[in-house]
């Protein structure tokens, strides 16, 4: 009896334990919870510096944003929409896209576009969608003006 005693005392004593562990962490992800990436934003230079989400018809379009912990070989894309051009326009369909295959160098990724239209891009309402081995994981909404 001395012994079933002590073993649902130990018993108690683990599962009050862990439920303590988990009040504490509150809700601090986990590292299975962690976003791939982070740091999204949208600039009209190749370095970075002029964020913004509001461009002109002939700016190019930087997305830039970090990897956390990606592993070589994973393929990220840059999946670009307009959302408000005529009918025939599908906003549910890329205009572009760029690929990205990672090489084990830095972990801060960017890609662009920039119209090869003599009046550069329509006025528009577009998108950008981040995918980590086909899998979206962040996107941004942009305006031309």
């Amino acid at each position: 009896m001395k012994n079933k005693l002590s073993f649902l005392i130990l018993l108690a004593a683990l599962t009050v334990s862990s439920l303590a562990c988990k009040l504490l962490n509150g809700n601090q992800p986990t590292p299975a919870d962690a976003s791939p990436v982070s740091n999204v934003y949208m600039a009209s230079d190749p370095e970075g510096l002029n964020k913004t989400n509001v461009f002109a018809p002939k700016d190019a379009i930087y997305i830039f944003f970090d990897a956390n912990q990606p592993k070589i070989g994973t393929a990220f894309e840059a999946r670009w929409y307009v959302l408000n051009l005529p009918e025939e326009v599908d906003p549910n369909v890329p205009f572009t896209t760029n690929s990205y295959i990672y090489d084990g160098g830095s972990t801060t990724i960017q890609a662009y576009i920039q119209s090869s239209h003599e009046d550069g891009f329509a006025p528009s309402l577009c998108k950008v969608e981040i995918y980590m081995d086909g899998v979206k994981v962040a996107e941004q909404l942009f305006s031309i003006e």
